[in-house]
Formats: C-alpha cells, sequence, structure tokens
C-alpha cells in the first residue's frame, strides 16, 4: 500500500506543480513571484518534517497518513480559484505541510517494515513505482488543462488525490513505540550522517530548479503544448522508474554505494549543466535521459544508506531529517532560479552544484560506503 499511495500523492502534486509556473504566469504574476510561491512548497516542510516523523514513531502511523492527504486535497480545493499572491503563498504552506504529513510518515511505514534481506530490491521498488507519478502526473494534468475540461492546476491535484484519501483508511498498522530524544541525537551524530546531508542539500537544488523553470523551458524554448509538455515528463519518468529498479536489484548483489553514489552525482550534475545547450526535443531527452539516470541512481543508494544508518523506531524521525535537508535545498534551488535571467542558466548552477558535492562525497564520505543494515541494529 505505501508504494501505491506514494505514486498517487506524487501524481496529484506533479500534476498542479508543472502547470502551475505557466498558469500564474497567464494570470499576470512575475516570475520572481512565482519563483517564491514554488519555493513555499518546499519551504513548508521545512518547518514540520522532523516533528511529523517523530510523532509518527510515537503513534499509529497510517492515522497520520491519511490525514495528511486529507489536508492536502482541502489546501488543493481552496487553491484552485485563487490567484493573489498572499492567498497562494499560506495555501501552499498548508500543501507543503499537508504532503509532509503524509510523506514523511508513508515512507517511514514502508522502511519500517523492509525486513533484512533484498533492501536494496525493496527500496527500488518503492522508489521506481513512485516515480511513475513525475510522469503520470504531469501527462494526465498536460491532457486535461489542454482540452479545457478544468483550467486551474490545483483543481486537476485535488481530484486525482481524493480516492486515495479513502483507500489509505486500509493501509497497514505499524504500531508506535517509546522514543527518546537522546536516540535522535545519536543517530545524528553517527559517522558520515553529516556528510550525506551535505550532500543532499546539494543535489536538491536542482529539484527546486526543475519546479520553477522546466515547464517555462518546454513552452519557451521548444515551444511545446500543454499536452506536448504532459509526453515528455511521461518519457522522463519511463527511464526513472527503470533506473531505480535496476539499481535497487543490483545494489543487493554488487555492494558498491561509492561507484553507485559518484556516478549518479556526476551523471546528475552533467545532464543539469547541458541543459545550456539543448534547443530541440532530440537533445533534451537525450541530456535529460543522461540526468534522470543519475537522479534514480542517488535516490535509491540515499534511501537504502538512510534505511540501513537508523533503527527502525526512529525511522521517522530520521527520514523527516533528510526529507527536510532535501526541501531546504530544493527551496532555494526554486527561490533562486527566479531571480536568474533564462530558463537554462539556474540548471547550470545546479549542475555546478552537483560537481561540488562529488567532491565532498568522494573526500570524506568512506563511512557511507561501508554502512550495512546490521549496523541500525535491524
Amino acid at each position: 500500500m505505501p508504494p501505491i499511495l506514494s505514486l498517487s500523492f506524487i501524481s496529484a502534486s506533479r500534476a498542479f506543480l508543472a502547470f502551475v509556473p505557466p498558469y500564474l504566469r497567464d494570470c499576470g504574476m512575475g516570475e520572481e513571484a512565482i519563483g517564491m510561491l514554488m519555493g513555499v512548497f518546499r519551504l513548508a516542510p521545512i518547518l514540520v518534517l522532523i516533528p511529523f516523523g517523530m510523532l509518527g514513531d510515537r503513534l499509529e502511523p497510517r492515522r497520520l497518513i491519511t490525514a495528511g492527504l486529507g489536508f492536502f486535497a482541502v489546501a488543493l480545493a481552496l487553491a484552485a480559484p485563487t490567484t493573489e499572491f498572499l492567498p497562494l503563498l499560506v495555501l501552499f504552506l498548508l500543501v507543503g505541510m499537508a504532503g509532509s504529513l503524509f510523506q514523511v510518515n508513508n515512507q517511514a511505514t514502508y522502511f519500517k517494515t523492509l525486513g533484512s534481506t533484498a533492501r536494496g530490491t525493496k527500496v527500488g521498488w518503492y522508489q521506481g513505482i513512485r516515480a511513475m507519478g513525475f510522469g503520470i502526473g504531469p501527462l494526465v494534468g498536460g491532457v486535461v488543462i489542454h482540452a479545457g475540461w478544468v483550467t486551474s492546476p490545483m483543481l486537476v491535484g485535488c481530484l486525482l488525490i481524493l480516492p486515495f484519501v479513502f483507500l489509505s483508511l486500509v493501509c497497514e498498522r505499524v504500531p508506535g513505540s517509546r522514543i527518546s530524544l537522546l536516540g535522535y541525537g545519536r543517530d545524528v551524530r553517527r559517522p558520515g550522517v553529516l556528510i550525506l546531508a551535505t550532500v543532499v542539500l546539494l543535489f536538491s537544488f536542482h529539484f527546486g530548479v526543475e519546479l520553477t523553470s522546466f515547464t517555462l523551458f518546454l513552452e519557451d524554448v521548444l515551444h511545446q503544448s500543454k499536452e506536448q509538455i504532459g509526453y515528455t515528463y511521461l518519457y522522463i519518468s519511463t527511464v526513472l522508474v527503470a533506473v531505480m529498479l535496476v539499481t535497487g536489484f543490483v545494489s543487493d548483489r554488487v555492494h558498491r554505494p561509492l561507484a553507485v553514489g559518484l556516478l549518479a552525482l556526476l551523471c546528475s550534475g552533467v545532464g543539469n549543466a547541458a541543459m545550456v545547450w539543448v534547443g530541440s526535443l532530440g537533445w533534451l531527452l537525450a541530456v535529460r535521459f543522461l540526468h534522470v539516470i543519475g537522479d534514480g541512481a542517488f535516490m535509491v543508494f540515499q534511501s537504502v544508506t538512510i534505511a540501513n544508518l537508523f533503527h527502525r523506531r526512529r525511522m521517522g524521525g530520521n527520514l523527516g531529517l533528510f526529507v527536510m535537508v532535501g526541501n531546504v535545498g530544493a527551496f532555494i534551488g526554486a527561490s533562486v532560479s527566479g531571480y536568474i535571467p533564462g530558463n537554462v542558466y539556474p540548471f547550470l548552477a545546479a549542475g555546478i552544484l552537483s560537481f561540488v558535492g562529488i567532491i565532498i562525497f568522494v573526500l570524506f564520505g568512506r563511512p557511507l560506503w561501508q554502512v550495512t543494515s546490521e549496523s541500525a541494529g535491524v
């Protein structure tokens, strides 16, 4: 159930996030304001992810999963008829907080039931099913908006998520347990944790860039329609899904985390930096395929490492920490993108930061190459 719910959430999120920038621009909003709004969607989780994760460790997370999806749908419904900056700012904060409540507890539920064998394959399966939403959401949103059935991207996202609010009621029950704040403190001080957090921060910058700039790039440079944009997202996400499934499977059989992390960051960075020279759909797909090969491999590497680093009873709080770090990077990327001229130079900045992450990973990441599930006391 957690992979299905994650697929539904990502589909609904991407159905509206992919088309919010051009929608708001058509409503007369400036690029700086759009960048800030897209960043706020990532900023909101920064405030609540760790406490939400710790709450899920203490309580039964199933109720929190349902509550997160429900509030997510309500906030999107309220945002649908709104085009003013300040009301959208507040509503996007609520959307982001509700999504955080769902995401951290849904993923923690899955990680707590992984067991001690074939962890890479299981994580790759979760991430791969989830990644399908990056293509399904924009495709559905693009078709619906292009056909004129629904004009507000926020309403599209709301309608997509509603059935899964009720489906989450039958999610697997995972009992809570007594937790200690000192335990979380010891977790953070473990070798490699802060290095992984630093690399995740640098890597996640490009997620904010994509939120703000990618759809506008497809419209302004390649002159794609809403429906064509949806298909482009689908092509890219299909490769992402395949990479995640293969990476998870291979990581259980060939334990080479250094090679996986290094190549992943390199492919992701080169794929972003090369956007400066893209001028056709063929070159775009080639560059983005290279990029998502890196993205998929790194996200599986990151998830397997986190699953092996921390005890299952404190998984929610520790997952909240890393999702928060990722959202900080994405918030910075989205906000900065509105101030960098053009729709390609933010990608160049993201590529450069990935190369910085490679240097840090190679010089200081040795504890991450050696972590196993036994080290977390699973």
